[in-house]
């Protein structure tokens, strides 16, 4: 097997313009973000600006999101209002239509990087003031065109810059983004034949995340008598994206590990096979050790040639130029 993974798919993702993309930020400068561009390889990138789409200039004054006086503590407590103190103006309405308007006229987005603490796309650690004078914050909350967009599209999952430089939220975000692109493009043709392997291929995976909707899953794809295709889908891309909500546990993703090494019964010696099987119930709560187990179990589905295996969304859940 010459290129192991599941069947190919290239998320739609929306990111902030100001990342490497284009000199929009408030101050007239780009944000340096190397991994957009790596993305830009494997996705199909769909730039927004809200500030300057609402009609603010580049440079512009500074923004800003001030809570009712009569908040309570957090971000929750009263009604939010967008401002630019300079010059007094109140955006929160224009901002408002244009995160609804652009949550239909998107199409299919299947993840979003957003600027993090940016008034408008910030993703929880934007700044909340009392007033446009206020010196200090507080709370830290949403940003307005993010909050509309998570309100509006909640399965999409949202990261900004500053958390996908983390490896665990990076590989958690790429995991779910390139399942969804898989899951839409499979949808996207409708037929039974493309359920089946769509589940096929994210058996491990679903494994990992949740045993439970493994199995309740296992018999929408296979087909229930008298139910209508259309209906199936639905059911299934429900259930399939309420799991990947959930980052996989140490202990799930261990228990597909073990199931994975089953398949190397009378291929793999039999001291390799043990010895990874000792390490997998002895380090079952250790991620890196879990990942070392990974990646030893990676090179013996190439060296092997497992099929089953090789198409694992568990294994390859995105390019591996990406890992």
């Amino acid at each position: 097997m010459t290129t192991p993974g599941p069947s190919a798919a290239r998320p739609r993702l929306l990111v902030s313009r100001c990342l490497d993309l284009e000199a929009c930020r408030y101050d007239g400068t780009v944000v340096e973000a190397p991994f957009v561009r790596m993305l830009a390889e494997h996705a199909e990138l769909v730039p927004v600006c809200p500030e300057v789409a609402i009609g603010l200039g580049v440079p512009r004054d500074p923004i800003r999101i001030v809570v009712a006086e009569d908040a309570g503590p957090g971000e929750g407590g009263g009604a939010r209002r967008l401002v630019q103190p300079s010059t007094g103006r109140d955006l929160t309405a224009e901002m408002e239509r244009f995160a609804a308007g652009f949550a239909v006229s998107a199409g299919a987005i299947d993840g979003a990087i957003l600027k993090g603490r940016s008034p408008s796309c910030g993703n929880g650690d934007v700044k909340l003031f009392r007033s446009a004078i206020d010196e200090e914050p507080s709370a830290l909350g949403r940003g307005l065109f993010a909050g509309g967009l998570a309100a509006r599209r909640p399965g999409v999952p949202i990261v900004d810059e500053v958390a996908f430089e983390d490896r665990g939220a990076r590989e958690g975000f790429l995991t779910r983004v390139f399942s969804l692109a898989r899951l839409r493009a499979a949808r996207a043709t409708g037929t039974r034949a493309a359920l089946t392997r769509f589940h096929a291929e994210h058996k491990l995976l679903l494994l990992a995340l949740s045993e439970r909707v493994l199995r309740e899953l296992g018999p929408l794809a296979a087909g229930r008598a008298g139910e209508a295709l259309a209906f199936t889908w639905d059911a299934y891309a429900v259930r399939f994206v309420e799991a990947l909500d959930a980052q996989p546990s140490a202990a799930g993703r261990a228990n597909a590990l073990m199931h994975a090494l089953g398949y190397f019964r009378g291929r793999a010696e039999a001291a390799a096979r043990h010895e990874l099987a000792e390490r997998l119930a002895r380090q079952h709560r250790d991620e890196q050790a879990l990942e070392a187990c990974a990646s030893e179990l990676r090179a013996w589905i190439v060296r092997h040639g497992e099929p089953y295996l090789g198409s694992q969304a568990f294994f390859w859940p995105y390019p591996e130029a990406l890992r």
